[in-house]
């Protein structure tokens, strides 16, 4: 197999790195969870999803978390990765967002009620039962629905991009941003933390300003980290899809260079603030052990993501179109940093601006 070099901008991200112990069994378990299921088309497939490595990302975003739990959400991931490639992540042209609208619809009702027959019979019907039954057994009923609505968030913002790329929508900075944060799948993995931490947190302080703040600019920064980690896969595969850079780019007449240097400042910047906003609302008297166990795993997603994404054969291995067999392997090449060298461009983003008021 090929391999590329590719070398990468710095990543500014002044938190450890750290991985939950458990990390290897629960890879283990849900590679084996994946094919009873069927998940995987072929063995070639099998492998392939198992290069997502799900339990080292969630095993990195909480790693201190149960082993339980935290097998259910790595299961999640396994599906959520699978569902992605073959009903979201494919070329425009192969979408169809009706039936994607369908489905999102019977997935979300299967999940409010799992004896619903709605869902197609097939693996993903079963995967969707079996992950709402044993959140169910693990979580509390108020756990559970924060969960369910954040797959709704994800869902519909799966939908507004699909439906955007069809229709040359979002083509300024401000608009594919917001759709952007919604389209990720962060709204569900940042709704788990608290299962597998087993700490509820309080309804105020989890929708307050502050927590719903920094709950976004780690959604954002973990978008911006992937999209740079993950364009030159997907420009091998044929299967490019827009990143902040691009619509920078061509919305402000900017080479490619000048926006991605303007994205990076802008993501440092988030990341500065979330290191400070953070620090205050792990001070402020009466902050709950809830609450400030979430932030410090919101931290962990951030430097985890990192980390993932740059060993995850999810990104570094290149398959050609319609194919499981990788070809080429890209070795990436840079640094993690404490501190940010980018000098931010002017790059002004309303749909995230409320983040700097609170």
């Amino acid at each position: 197999m090929e391999t590329h070099t590719v070398d990468l901008p710095d990543f500014y991200c002044p938190i450890p790195s750290a991985r939950h112990p458990a990390v290897d069994r629960a890879e283990s378990r849900t590679g084996a969870w994946v094919q009873d299921l069927g998940l995987a088309h072929s063995a070639e497939h099998a492998m392939r999803l198992r290069g997502n490595n799900c339990a080292d990302l969630y095993g990195r975003i909480t790693p201190h978390g149960d082993e339980q739990a935290l097998q259910i959400a790595v299961d999640w991931h396994s599906m959520g990765f699978a569902f992605d490639d073959e009903f979201v992540d494919t070329t425009p042209h192969t979408r169809s967002t009706a039936h994607f609208s369908d489905l999102a619809g019977r997935l979300l009702l299967t999940l409010e009620h799992p004896n619903r027959q709605l869902m197609p019979e097939g693996p993903y019907h079963i995967a969707v039962k079996d992950l709402a039954e044993r959140y169910r057994r693990t979580a509390s009923s108020v756990q559970y629905q924060r969960w369910v609505e954040a797959q709704r968030k994800w869902l519909l913002g799966s939908l507004w991009m699909m439906s955007a790329d069809t229709t040359n929508a979002l083509t300024d900075p401000n608009s594919y941003l917001a759709a952007r944060i919604q389209d990720s799948g962060g709204a569900p993995a940042t709704s788990m933390i608290e299962l597998v931490t087993t700490q509820e947190i309080p309804e105020g302080e989890l929708w307050s300003a502050p927590t719903r703040a920094l709950t976004e600019i780690a959604h954002m920064i973990a978008i911006l980290d992937n999209e740079l980690v993950s364009r030159y896969k997907e420009e091998f595969s044929g299967q490019r899809q827009r990143t902040l850079i691009d619509v920078v780019a061509r919305h402000h007449h900017w080479t490619p260079e000048a926006a991605q240097q303007a994205v990076i400042g802008l993501r440092d910047q988030a990341m500065t603030l979330f290191l400070n906003l953070s620090k205050r609302e792990d001070r402020r008297p009466g902050a709950s052990s809830a609450l400030r166990a979430y932030l410090t795993d919101l931290g962990h997603l951030i430097r985890g993501n990192i980390d993932w994404s740059l060993a995850c054969p999810r990104y570094s291995h290149l398959y050609p179109p319609g194919h499981n067999v990788p070809v080429a392997h890209l070795d990436f090449h840079t640094r993690i940093t404490d501190q940010t060298t980018t000098a931010p461009l002017p790059l002004r983003i309303p749909a995230v601006a409320w983040w700097t008021a609170i």
